[in-house]
């Protein structure tokens, strides 16, 4: 059987008033000027596109393709307000909706970075740095603030408690130490969190969204 080929997507948003049908042609223009070779789709708002390997390809590759991406972006905000984000590399059979879901992570986050040519390239910023930035844009903030409203003016700034909480791994000790009180107040608090958000914070994934809505929360305080 012969081995599954690699794939890297590709994701560039546009504004609202872009036609992604009629801009089309640019997009090709800009790929083909920078020797940037994938296939392109219309997708919601924006393009998709695909560039794939058949076998693992070099770092100099990589990086002449990630070179390529940006000198693309580059030509193409000349004429159309665009972002684009880059996602990793992954085998077809078991990486495809990963590297979409970066792209288009990778695209929402190049949206708020002016300095970078609102260009995003994963394997560049590293995940946990994606992560981050991403919580301190204005497409994270409401979704967090949402998630941690029924916090806001309780006794005990529970906001604060839990925020420790996870920074400390859910050590009630050290978050005590951390808020100068002591450990069973921690755990008062901590129980009356879980209770007004509906969570269960042995949970992974709750807990990693939590962290990052707290981030951004306090971030933007």
């Amino acid at each position: 059987m012969a081995a599954r080929r690699l794939a890297r997507r590709i994701r560039i948003d546009v504004a609202d008033t872009v036609d992604p049908v009629s801009m089309r042609p640019e997009v090709l223009r800009a790929f083909d000027t920078a020797h940037l070779h994938a296939l392109v789709v219309e997708q919601g708002r924006g393009w998709g596109a695909w560039t794939t390997f058949a076998e693992e390809p070099s770092a100099t590759e990589l990086h002449r393709h990630a070179s390529a991406a940006r000198r693309a972006q580059w030509l193409l905000r000349s004429s159309v307000p665009s972002a684009m984000g880059v996602g990793r590399l992954y085998r077809e059979a078991t990486g495809l909706a990963r590297t979409l879901g970066e792209a288009g992570d990778a695209a929402r986050l190049a949206a708020t970075r002016s300095a970078g040519g609102y260009f995003v390239h994963v394997d560049r910023l590293g995940l946990g740095r994606l992560l981050l930035a991403w919580t301190r844009t204005d497409t994270f903030l409401p979704a967090a603030r949402s998630m941690l409203e029924p916090l806001s003016g309780r006794p005990g700034d529970l906001l604060a408690t839990l925020t420790a909480y996870l920074d400390a791994e859910s050590s009630l000790t050290e978050t005590a130490a951390v808020l100068g009180v002591h450990r069973n107040t921690v755990a008062t608090r901590m129980a009356k969190v879980q209770e007004l958000l509906g969570v269960e914070l042995t949970d992974p994934d709750e807990r990693l969204a939590l962290h990052l809505a707290c981030r951004s929360v306090l971030f933007h305080s």
